[in-house]
Formats: structure tokens, C-alpha cells, sequence
């Protein structure tokens, strides 16, 4: 069985053998599908990796709208549905190295530590930011 990420590697060198057309949202309806297999069939729900994600969009573009799927904000920020696909693939290497310490930052805010618990220097920096702006 192989996991989310390397589907996802298959899926960037052939799109059309994996995914009907170009589009962020038939990458992501792809990606669905996949979590819900793996769950149906071996009661594993692929280490969220798809839910961090796009918890890891919204934190990196500043868009938190509950109505809004990490594709419509990739579509959003790239302009169209085939170069947010493009986008996609350029931002999941940045997002699995940043993985482990985003989830670990999110986790220490989510239970009242203070935004100094964050040791990793970029999400230090971006909660700062965030915590700034959302103060005045």
C-alpha cells in the first residue's frame, strides 16, 4: 500500500493517467478519494497529511475562510485551476519539510501555550506576524 505521498509523486509525473483534467479540484477530488479507499479498506485515514495541508495553506497565505478548500485558495492564488495544480506541486516539498514543526506549533497554540513555545524560526516569525495583525 503505498502512502498519500507517494501517490502524489506518481500523480505529478503522469496528471492524466490519475486525474481527468488539469485542475486543482480534480487533484483534490483525486486525493479524497484515495483517503477514503485506504480507510474502507484498511481502516487508516493516511496520516492526515491532506487535512495538515491545507491547514498549512491557509496559514502560509493568510486566507482562513471557512467556506474556502485549500484548492479554492491555491486556485485563488494562482489565478486559474491548471497553474494552481502547477502551484500544488511546487508548495507540497516545501509544505512535508515544514510539516513536522507546523503541526507541532499549531498543536502547542491549540492547547494555551504561548506563541513563544514555537521554536521553529519561520513559524515563529509568521505567528508573530499573525498575532500582531490580528491585535490592532
Amino acid at each position: 500500500m503505498m502512502d498519500l505521498e507517494q501517490v502524489l509523486e506518481k500523480v505529478k509525473l503522469r496528471p492524466r493517467m490519475y486525474i481527468t483534467w488539469d485542475s486543482i479540484y480534480s487533484l483534490g477530488t483525486f486525493m479524497d478519494g484515495y483517503g477514503t479507499a485506504l480507510y474502507e479498506n484498511f481502516g487508516n485515514t493516511h496520516d492526515d497529511a491532506q487535512l495538515s495541508f491545507g491547514h498549512w495553506v491557509e496559514y502560509k497565505y493568510e486566507i482562513n475562510n471557512s467556506f474556502w478548500s485549500w484548492e479554492r485558495v491555491l486556485h485563488h492564488i494562482a489565478g486559474s485551476e491548471g497553474e494552481a495544480l502547477d502551484l500544488f506541486f511546487e508548495l507540497w516539498p516545501q509544505y512535508l519539510e515544514e510539516r513536522d514543526t507546523f503541526k507541532t506549533s499549531m498543536r502547542r497554540l491549540s492547547f494555551g501555550y504561548p506563541k513563544e513555545s514555537v521554536t521553529n524560526e519561520t513559524w515563529k516569525k509568521f505567528f508573530a506576524n499573525r498575532n500582531r495583525s490580528h491585535n490592532k
